[in-house]
C-alpha cells in the first residue's frame, strides 16, 4: 500500500503511492525495505527499484535497471544496507549491487555457475557489514556468504558444511561482543 510518513510532533500522516502519470512518485507500491544514507536521505526499496526521497521537493527520484543503463541489474529489491558512501542492495534475482552514492556507480556481485568463489545462487534476503569490514550476505536456499574487506571473492557457509540450521538466511546482526546472529527459516 505504498509508504507512510508519520510526523511524531504534529501527528500528521502522509501517504506516498505509485502514480502512472507521475515520474516522481514511488516506482511501485510494494515497499520492501527502507534505509537512511550517511547524509540522511531516505531510500525506499520496492519491487521496481530504488526510490530516493527529496524532502525539499517532496518527491522521489528513481533508480532502476529499466531506466538507467549500467545501474541495478535487478529491480526486485529485498534489502538495503547503507554504509558511508555505499549502498549495498540485495535483490531477488540479481545478487548484490554495490552503489557508490557520490558517483552513482554500481558494482554487481552475482552467482556464476562455474565459479565457486562467487555469490551463492538465489535471492538475497539479508546484508550486514561487520565491524572488521566483512560483508555478510544471506540468501534463500544458498546459505550465508562472506566477502572479506579487500577481497573480491565469497566464502560460503551452508547447513551441510557449517552447521546452519537452514540454508535460507532471512536476517543478520552483530552484537557488541562481535557475535554474528543469523536468522534462518
Amino acid at each position: 500500500n505504498g509508504l507512510y510518513q508519520y510526523d511524531l510532533l504534529s501527528g500528521n500522516l502522509r501517504h506516498y503511492i505509485h502514480k502512472l502519470d507521475d515520474r516522481f512518485s514511488l516506482s511501485q507500491d510494494m515497499v520492501t525495505d527502507l534505509s537512511l544514507t550517511h547524509d540522511g536521505i531516505l531510500v525506499a526499496g520496492t519491487l521496481k527499484g530504488l526510490n530516493f526521497y527529496d524532502p525539499v521537493m517532496d518527491r522521489f527520484d528513481r533508480v532502476s535497471h529499466q531506466n538507467n543503463i549500467n545501474t541495478l541489474n535487478n529491480d526486485f529489491i529485498n534489502c538495503i544496507l547503507s554504509d558511508g558512501n555505499t549502498l549495498w542492495i540485495g535483490t531477488e534475482a540479481g545478487g548484490v549491487n554495490s552503489m557508490n552514492l557520490h558517483r552513482l556507480n554500481i558494482q554487481n556481485y552475482t552467482h556464476e555457475p562455474n565459479n565457486r568463489n562467487t555469490l551463492s545462487p538465489n535471492p538475497v534476503n539479508a546484508i550486514l557489514e561487520d565491524n572488521k569490514g566483512s560483508l555478510w550476505v544471506g540468501t534463500v536456499e544458498g546459505g550465508l556468504n562472506r566477502k572479506r574487506k579487500g577481497e573480491n571473492f565469497f566464502s560460503h557457509f551452508t547447513a551441510a558444511e557449517s552447521g546452519l540450521s537452514h540454508n535460507s538466511v532471512s536476517t543478520l546482526e552483530e552484537d557488541n561482543n562481535e557475535n554474528l546472529w543469523i536468522g534462518t527459516w
